[in-house]
C-alpha cells in the first residue's frame, strides 16, 4: 500500500512509485533492473531510481497543477490509523485513477534530450538506451536534462491558461 502522512505526501509517494513502475516496464529500463545505482543502493532498482530522480520534479509539478485545478482533492484519499495511534493516508480507487492520469500527463511533457524536445517517457527510454550503449561500448553518456524551472513551468501554466 502506498501511503503518506498527508494527502499530498501520499499522492507524491504514489506518483514516485508509478514513475518507477513505468521505468521498469520501458523498453530499455527493464534491461537496467537488477543494477545498483550511484545514489540509490537498492539492489534491484538502484540505477533506475537514479535515472528517474530528475523526472520526479515534473511529476510533483503536474500534481500541484492538478490540485490547483481541483482535480486532486482530499476526497480521493482514505485515512487510517497505525498501531501507535498516528494516522496515514492512501489514495482510494478513484484517487489512484486520477493520479495515474496525472502521471500520464507528465509522461507527455516535452523536455530536452539529445538537443531536441522529446516527451518525457521517450526521453527516459532514450537515456536508458544511451546508458546501456555507453556501458557496453565505453562511449559517452548523455544524461537527461530538464530545462530551467522558469521555462518549463511557465509553459505548463500557459497551456492551462493560468497566469502567475
Amino acid at each position: 500500500m502506498l501511503r503518506g502522512y498527508s494527502e499530498i505526501n501520499a499522492a507524491i509517494n504514489f506518483l514516485h512509485r508509478l514513475r518507477l513502475s513505468r521505468a521498469c516496464r520501458s523498453d530499455y529500463g527493464r534491461e537496467l533492473v537488477g543494477t545498483r545505482g550511484f545514489l540509490h543502493k537498492a539492489k534491484d532498482y538502484g540505477l533506475l531510481l537514479d535515472l528517474i530522480e530528475p523526472l520526479k520534479i515534473i511529476d510533483r509539478e503536474f500534481l500541484l497543477l492538478a490540485v490547483r485545478r481541483g482535480q486532486v482533492k482530499k476526497e480521493l484519499f482514505e485515512k487510517a490509523e497505525e498501531s501507535l495511534g498516528t494516522y496515514f493516508y492512501f489514495p482510494n480507487p478513484a484517487g489512484a485513477f486520477r493520479l495515474e492520469k496525472v502521471g500520464t500527463e507528465a509522461d507527455l511533457f516535452e523536455m530536452w534530450y539529445s538537443r531536441k524536445r522529446t516527451p518525457m517517457n521517450e526521453a527516459f527510454d532514450k537515456a536508458c538506451e544511451n546508458l546501456i550503449v555507453a556501458m557496453e561500448k565505453k562511449k559517452p553518456y548523455e544524461p537527461l536534462i530538464i530545462e530551467p524551472l522558469e521555462g518549463w513551468r511557465k509553459e505548463i501554466l500557459e497551456k492551462l491558461e493560468i497566469r502567475g
